[in-house]
C-alpha cells in the first residue's frame, strides 16, 4: 500500500531539486531549441516511455543523447584567471546547473493508493503536463514527464521530456535520477534546452547528524547561439567526525573554451579552507584561507605555480572585475587588505544633493594604513562612473530613480580590494523654483513683469520651464518663464495678495510639480468698515486721548491688548466705537501696549502699536499700519517721546531674548523712528515699564524704569541706581510736590505705592494699597502739585491721594463692584474743557468687561451714566434688511453678550458704522448662532428669522425688525437643538418660507399661516442644506441627500457618501443649470476638499474636486455673473491648535477653477461658521458682509 505520507516525502525531496533551477546563462541568448541530431530517435523514445525501462536504461539514453549532441570542444584548455573565475562560478557556485519549474509538487495530489501514475495537469498561464508511471508500496518507480508548453509567472514556454527514476526512498536514505532530453524553456529572452542525466545518492546515519551526499551530473545545456556547456561532474558532500568536506571531481566542457579538469584538495563544506584544482594544458589552483582566496597559475606548465594574486573573500573572487587583478610572481604575493563598506546616510537625498561617504574599517596585514591608497567606486544602474573616485559623488550626476552604490576600493601596491556597496536611495526632488525681478510695489491698473522658472532636478529639459495655471485675470507666460500682468482695478481692499501657480505638467496635463509666488497688490479703496463691541485695555499704557482725525476734537484710542484697535468719540454722552482697525497690524503677534505721538508732525496724534515682536505705526487712520520694526524678541512694554527736539521721536523698549531651552535674557533698548535697526543705547536689565520723563534739575529727558533704574537720554549715563524698585508692577510720575520738578511714583503688586524724588535720591512718602493694577497723574484743583491716581485689581477701587509733608493723604475712594481697574487714563475725552479719568474694569474675573468715564472734581468723582454697558461676545451675519422705508441696515446677531453670562441680541448697522441693539432676545443657552434676514411677506419691512431658545428649550421665530416683535415662534422643546435657517418660497404661495435645521430634522414652515408644510428626519445632525426650487439637498455625518416636496410632504430621492460642513448652489459653467458645491473642512488639521456636483434628474454627479490647504468657514457666490461663476471663502491659514498670533483668516476670492484671484489681508478674529455674506449690484458693484468672534464687516 502506497501511504500519502512516504508520497509527500518523495516528491519534497524531488521538489528540491527544482529549487536549484532557475535562468539559463546570461551571458548567452536564444531564441529556439535545437532539433534532436539523426541517431537518437530511439533514445528520446526511452525517456519518453520511461515507466517501460529501468533506471540504468533510462541514465544510458540520457547519455547517450548527451554524447551525440555535444558538438563543441573537447580540447584542453589553456587556464587564466578569467576562464578559472568561469568556472568556478558555473560549476562549484552552481550558477550554470539550472532548471525551470518542473511542476513536482503536482505529484503530492494526484498518486492513487496503488502508485498508479497517470493524469495531465494544467500550468497556471498556459500549457500542459503530462505524468505517467507506476510506483512501488515502497515508493520507487520510473515515470515519464511530457511538457507541453507549459508557462507560468516563473518559466515560459518548457516543453519537452523528463525520466524520473526513484531508487530508494527511506527516512534515512533517497536516490533518484533525473533525465532529460531536450527539455527547452525560455525566461524573458533568454532559451535554453538541457539534455542529460542528474543523480542524487543522499544517506543519514539514524540519530546522529551525520550525512552523506552524492550528485552526479551529466547535463548539456544548449543555448540558440549554438553555445554549449557540458557538466560531467560528482560532487560529494559529507559530514563526519564534525567535519565537513566537500569533493569535486570531472569536467567541465565548454562549447568555444574547451575542457576544464576539477579536483579538490581538503576542500571544506563552506569554502572556509582547501584546495580547488584547474587543469587543462596547463593548471591554476584556488586555495581558501577562510576569508581571503588565493589564485596561483602555472604559466609554463612545470608542475609549479609561479604567479598569483589575492581575492578578499569568496565574494570577490566571484563578483570582482578581473581589470584590476595583476599577477605578480609568487614570492611577491601579499594578502590583501580587508576593507569593510564606507557608511553614509540616506536623510533627505536629492539630485541637487553631493552623495557623501566616509570610509570603512580597513587593514592589511602585510602593511600599515599609511601605506595603503584609498579611493572609491560609484555605480550608478549597475555601471561604474568613470572618474569619480572620491568619497563625495557630485550633486546632479545621479537622479531620482537611479540605482546608486559606491564601494571603498584600497590598494596596497599589489592588490586592489573593492568592499562590500553601500545603497543610496534618492528621492524624488522637489521642483526647484526661481522667481525673479519681482516687483517691489504692485498698483491696481499697472502693468508689471517679472520671470518665474519651475524646472524638475530630476529631468533638466531647458524647454520645460512651467506653465502658469493658476492667476489673476491679465496674467500670461511666455517660454522664458516671463510673466506679464496687466494688473486690474476689480479689488475690494486697499491690499490684497495674489496668487500665481506654475506648474510642470505630464503629456496627460496632469501636475507633476508646481510652485507659487505671492505678490501684494495695492488698490485704491477704503479700510473696510469694521466694529466690534466695547472692549477694555489688559495692560498699563494702552488706552489714550488725543486728536487722531485732526478734527480738533479729542477721541479715545484702546484696545483689548490682544488684536483688537479702536477709537471711542464721544457723541451726545455716549461712547461711540467711530474707528475699528480691521486687519493684523503690519508686525506679529498680540497687542502689548498702545502708545500716543505725533510722529509725523502734521497736528494729530498718530497711533504707535508694540505688539509682541516688533512695533507698528498708523498716522492715517484712513491707511494701513505700516512696520516700524521687527524682531524675534519678545517686547512687553515701551515709552515713546523726542528725546533731542529733532522732530524724530525715540522709543524705548523693553523685551527678552531667548538664549536657549528656559533661558532667557532682559533688554532696554532705546531707537530712532528715523533708524529703528540701529539702537541708540541698550543695556541688560530686568524690568517691566520704562518712561521718559524730566525729573531732576538738570534739562533733558530721562529714562526711568520700574526697577529702580534712571538715565541720562543725551549721555546714557546711570544717573540713579536705587536699592530697591520704584515698583514691581507699575510706574508713572508726576509734580506731587509742587516743587516744579516731577518725582517718580510706582506701584507694587501687592502691598504699596511710594513716590520718589531723583534729585535727593530718596522715597518721600509711601501707602498701603492691597493690590495695585494701574496708577496714573491728574491735577485736580488746578494748584502746582499734582495728584496721584491708583487703582486696585481685586477691589475695582480708584483712589486719589495729595502729597502733603512727605505724606500720601486719600482725597478721594471710588468703589465699582467689579474686579480688575486697567490702563487707567487722563484727558479730556469729551471735549468739555476738562480733564476725564477713563479706564477698564472686569479684566481679572470672568464677568463682563466695563469701560468707565468719571468726571473728576477737587473732592469728587462722578461716572458717567451715558456709558455703552454691553459687551457683544461674538457676532453671526444675517444679511441686509430694510428695517423702514429706505432704511436699509446690515443686520447681526449677537449669540451672547456680557462674557458668556446674558443671552442674544439684534444688532442693526448703518453704512457709517452706526449701530443699534435690541433688548436681549432670549437666553440662547445653547449659543445658537445661524440667523437670516428676510421681508417675508414683502411688505417692505424687513424680518429676522433667528433662534429664540430660552434656557433649556429649543426655539425658532420670525423677528420684525423695526420694533422686535415677533410674527411667529416654534413651540419650545427641550428636543429641540436650532441649528441652519434660510427663507425660501419653496411652495410659491408668493411668501417665503422658513426652513431650518432642528437637530436631525428638517423642517419647512409657512410664515404667513403659521403651519408646518413639512420635515423629514435623518439618523444624525444636520450640518446644511441647499434649497433648488422644491428640491432640498441634505448634509449630515457622512451622507448628502436630496429630497424633494410634494405638497406636505418631503421624500428622499437619491443619496451620495460624502462629508458637506457647508452646500451651495452655483453655476460654475456656460449652461444655465447650477450645480452644488460641496465643502468639506477641517479647521483642526487646516485643508478643504472642494467637490461640484451636477444635478441631473434628481441626483449627484460629481463634476470635479479641489483640495487647498486651508480650512473654510463660509462661502458666497460671486453674483457678478451668472454663468462660469466664482466665489468668495472665509479661510484659515496656520492650524487652529496653535496660539492665534499664530493663526490667520482671510477673505478669499476663487475662480471657476477654485484657484484664488486675490486674498485680504489677516483679519480679527476666526470667521463665524457661513459668517460670510455677498451680494451685487449694478451701482454699488459687489458688497461682503462678515462676522467673526471678534469683529463685523462691511466690505464694498
Amino acid at each position: 500500500m502506497l501511504t500519502k505520507a512516504r508520497s509527500s516525502l518523495a516528491v519534497a525531496i524531488l521538489f528540491s531539486l527544482t529549487a536549484c533551477g532557475g535562468g539559463g546563462d546570461s551571458s548567452d541568448t536564444s531564441t529556439e531549441t535545437p532539433d534532436n541530431p539523426t541517431g537518437t530517435s530511439s533514445q528520446s523514445d526511452i525517456i519518453k516511455n520511461a515507466n517501460n525501462y529501468n533506471a540504468i536504461e533510462l541514465e544510458n539514453a540520457a547519455t547517450q543523447l548527451v554524447d551525440a549532441r555535444y558538438t563543441g570542444s573537447k580540447s584542453l584548455t589553456t587556464l587564466t584567471l578569467a576562464n578559472t573565475q568561469h568556472v568556478f562560478k558555473k560549476v562549484v557556485v552552481g550558477e550554470g546547473v539550472l532548471l525551470p519549474n518542473l511542476h513536482l509538487e503536482e505529484l503530492d495530489y494526484n498518486i492513487n493508493d496503488s502508485g498508479k501514475v497517470d493524469f495531465t495537469a494544467q500550468c497556471s498561464t498556459s500549457g500542459s503536463i503530462k505524468f505517467k508511471g507506476q510506483l512501488s508500496s515502497q515508493f520507487t518507480g520510473n515515470l515519464a514527464v511530457t511538457y507541453n508548453n507549459c508557462s507560468d509567472s516563473y518559466s515560459k514556454n518548457v516543453t519537452g521530456n523528463m525520466a524520473f527514476s526513484i531508487k530508494t526512498a527511506t527516512d534515512s536514505q533517497y536516490n533518484f535520477s533525473v533525465n532529460f532530453d531536450n527539455l527547452s524553456w525560455k525566461e524573458g529572452t533568454l532559451s535554453t534546452s538541457l539534455t542529460g542525466t542528474y543523480g542524487i545518492n543522499s544517506q543519514e546515519t539514524p540519530n546522529t547528524d551525520q550525512y552523506s551526499n552524492s550528485i552526479k551530473t551529466n547535463l548539456l545545456y544548449t543555448y540558440s547561439d549554438q553555445t554549449q556547456a557540458l557538466f560531467k561532474v560528482t560532487e560529494t558532500q559529507s559530514y563526519q567526525n564534525n567535519q565537513f568536506n566537500w569533493v569535486i571531481s570531472g569536467a567541465y566542457f565548454h562549447s568555444a573554451l574547451g575542457q576544464f579538469n576539477i579536483s579538490t584538495n581538503a576542500l571544506g563544506g563552506n569554502l572556509e579552507q582547501g584546495k580547488i584544482i584547474f587543469k587543462g594544458t596547463n593548471s591554476s589552483t584556488l586555495e581558501f584561507w577562510n576569508g581571503p582566496v588565493k589564485y596561483t597559475q602555472d604559466t609554463d606548465n612545470n608542475g609549479i605555480d609561479d604567479v598569483g594574486t589575492y581575492f578578499a573573500s569568496i565574494n570577490d573572487l566571484i563578483n570582482s572585475d578581473l581589470l584590476t587583478k595583476q599577477l605578480v610572481d609568487v614570492v611577491k604575493m601579499s594578502l590583501p587588505p580587508e576593507v569593510y563598506a564606507p557608511s553614509g546616510n540616506n536623510y533627505q537625498l536629492y539630485t541637487s544633493t553631493p552623495l557623501t561617504v566616509s570610509p570603512g574599517h580597513y587593514y592589511d596585514p602585510d602593511n600599515s594604513n599609511d601605506q595603503l591608497t584609498v579611493s572609491y567606486r560609484w555605480y550608478i544602474n549597475g555601471q561604474l562612473v568613470s572618474g569619480q573616485t572620491s568619497y563625495v559623488l557630485p550633486a546632479h550626476i545621479a537622479v531620482y530613480g537611479d540605482e546608486v552604490k559606491v564601494a571603498m576600493v584600497v590598494f596596497d601596491g599589489i592588490n586592489t580590494v573593492e568592499s562590500d556597496y553601500f545603497f543610496f536611495t534618492i528621492n524624488d526632488s522637489p521642483a526647484q523654483f526661481n522667481a525673479v525681478n519681482l516687483p517691489s510695489h504692485i498698483q491696481s491698473g499697472q502693468t508689471v513683469q517679472f520671470s518665474a522658472l519651475l524646472t524638475d532636478p530630476d529631468n533638466i529639459d531647458p524647454s520645460k520651464i512651467g506653465s502658469l495655471i493658476s492667476g489673476p485675470s491679465g496674467a500670461t507666460i511666455d517660454s522664458q518663464g516671463l510673466v506679464t500682468w496687466q494688473v486690474g482695478n476689480d479689488y475690494m481692499f486697499p491690499l490684497q495678495s495674489v496668487d500665481f501657480v506654475f506648474a510642470l505638467t505630464d503629456s496627460n496635463g496632469d501636475i507633476l510639480e508646481s510652485a507659487s509666488v505671492s505678490l501684494d497688490v495695492n488698490a485704491d479703496q477704503p479700510l473696510p468698515l469694521t466694529r466690534s463691541g466695547i472692549e477694555v485695555p489688559r495692560n498699563e499704557k494702552s488706552m489714550w486721548v488725543g486728536d487722531f482725525d485732526g478734527d480738533g476734537n479729542n477721541e479715545l484710542v484702546s484696545t483689548d491688548n490682544n488684536n483688537r484697535l479702536f477709537i471711542l468719540t464721544e457723541q451726545n454722552g455716549s461712547y461711540i466705537q467711530t474707528w475699528f482697525y480691521p486687519f493684523k497690524l503690519a508686525t506679529k503677534g498680540r497687542i502689548q501696549q498702545v502708545l500716543v505721538f505725533d510722529t509725523d508732525k502734521d497736528n494729530r496724534d498718530d497711533i504707535v502699536v508694540i505688539t509682541t515682536h516688533g512695533i507698528s505705526v498708523i498716522n492715517d487712520l484712513n491707511a494701513l499700519s505700516y512696520e516700524l520694526f521687527s524682531t524675534d524678541d519678545t517686547i512687553f512694554s515701551a515709552a515713546i517721546d523726542d528725546i533731542d527736539n529733532d522732530g524724530i521721536p525715540e522709543i524705548a523698549y523693553l523685551h527678552t531674548r531667548e538664549l536657549s531651552g528656559y533661558d532667557a535674557e532682559s533688554l532696554l533698548s532705546v531707537i530712532s523712528m528715523s533708524a529703528p535697526s540701529e539702537a541708540l543705547f541698550s543695556v541688560n536689565i530686568d524690568a517691566q515699564q520704562v518712561i521718559f520723563a524730566n525729573v531732576d534739575l538738570q534739562a533733558g529727558l530721562e529714562l526711568i524704569t520700574n526697577s529702580g533704574l534712571v538715565y541720562d537720554t543725551q549721555t546714557w549715563q546711570n544717573k540713579w541706581a536705587n536699592s530697591m524698585p520704584f515698583g514691581d508692577r507699575v510706574l508713572t510720575i508726576g509734580d506731587y510736590n509742587g516743587d516744579g520738578v516731577n518725582e517718580i511714583a510706582g506701584g507694587n503688586y501687592w502691598s504699596t505705592v511710594s513716590i520718589y524724588s531723583a534729585v535727593n535720591k530718596s522715597q518721600l512718602a509711601t501707602v498701603e494699597v492691597f493690590n495695585t493694577c494701574s496708577i496714573n497723574t491728574m491735577n485736580l484743583d488746578d494748584d502746582a502739585a499734582d495728584e496721584l491716581v491708583v487703582g486696585e485689581c481685586q477691589s475695582g477701587e480708584v483712589h486719589a491721594y495729595n502729597l502733603n509733608s512727605n505724606e500720601l493723604s486719600e482725597i478721594w475712594s471710588l468703589y465699582t463692584p467689579h474686579s480688575g481697574v486697567s490702563s487707567l487714563t487722563v484727558g479730556d475725552s469729551d471735549n468739555d474743557g476738562e480733564d476725564e479719568l477713563q479706564w477698564g474694569l472686569g479684566t481679572m474675573d470672568t464677568g463682563e468687561d466695563r469701560f468707565i468715564v468719571a468726571d473728576i472734581g477737587i473732592n469728587t468723582i462722578d461716572i458717567k451714566q451715558t456709558l455703552p454697558t454691553i459687551q457683544l461676545d461674538s457676532f453671526s451675519s444675517a444679511g441686509w434688511s430694510t428695517i423702514t422705508d429706505n432704511d436699509e441696515k446690515a443686520v447681526f446677531f449677537v449669540p451672547q453678550t456680557g462674557s458668556g453670562y446674558d443671552g442674544s441680541r439684534v444688532l442693526t448697522m448703518a453704512t457709517d458704522g452706526s449701530y443699534q441693539l435690541s433688548e436681549q432676545i432670549s437666553s440662547n443657552w445653547d449659543k445658537s448662532f445661524h440667523t437670516v434676514t428676510t421681508d417675508y411677506n414683502h411688505d417692505g419691512f424687513g424680518d429676522l428669522l433667528l433662534p429664540t431658545t430660552d434656557y433649556y428649550d429649543g426655539r425658532m421665530g420670525v423677528m420684525q425688525l423695526f420694533d422686535y416683535s415677533f410674527h411667529w415662534q416654534s413651540t419650545t422643546s427641550s428636543q429641540s437643538d436650532i441649528g441652519v435657517i434660510k427663507a425660501f418660497d419653496i411652495n410659491q404661495d408668493g411668501f417665503e418660507d422658513a426652513i431650518y435645521a432642528d437637530g436631525k430634522t428638517l423642517k419647512i414652515v409657512n410664515i404667513e399661516d403659521q403651519s408646518l408644510i413639512a420635515q423629514y428626519s435623518f439618523e444624525s445632525n444636520i450640518t446644511d442644506f441647499a434649497i433648488n426650487e422644491k428640491t432640498v439637498i441634505v448634509a449630515r455625518d457622512n451622507i448628502v441627500s436630496l429630497l424633494t416636496l410634494n405638497t406636505s410632504s418631503l421624500s428622499e430621492q437619491s443619496f451620495i457618501n460624502q462629508n458637506c460642513q457647508y452646500l451651495t448652489l452655483i453655476n460654475k459653467d456656460s449652461d444655465a443649470q447650477q450645480e452644488l458645491m460641496c465643502i468639506n473642512t477641517d479647521h483642526y488639521e487646516n485643508n478643504s476638499d472642494i467637490y461640484t456636483y451636477e444635478i441631473a434628474n434628481l441626483t449627484l454627479v460629481e463634476k470635479d474636486s479641489k483640495s487647498i490647504k486651508r480650512s473654510i468657514y463660509g462661502i458666497a457666490i460671486d453674483e457678478t455673473t451668472s454663468s462660469n461663476q466664482g466665489y468668495f471663502v472665509a479661510v484659515q491659514v496656520g492650524q487652529a491648535y496653535y496660539s492665534e498670533e499664530d493663526t490667520d483668516y482671510h477673505i478669499e476670492k476663487h475662480d471657476v477653477n477654485s484657484n484664488v484671484i486675490w486674498r485680504s489681508p489677516s483679519l480679527i478674529g476666526q470667521p463665524s461658521e457661513q459668517g460670510l455674506k455677498a451680494r451685487y449690484s449694478s451701482n454699488k458693484g459687489v458688497e461682503l458682509m462678515l462676522s467673526t468672534n471678534k469683529a463685523m464687516y462691511l466690505i464694498n
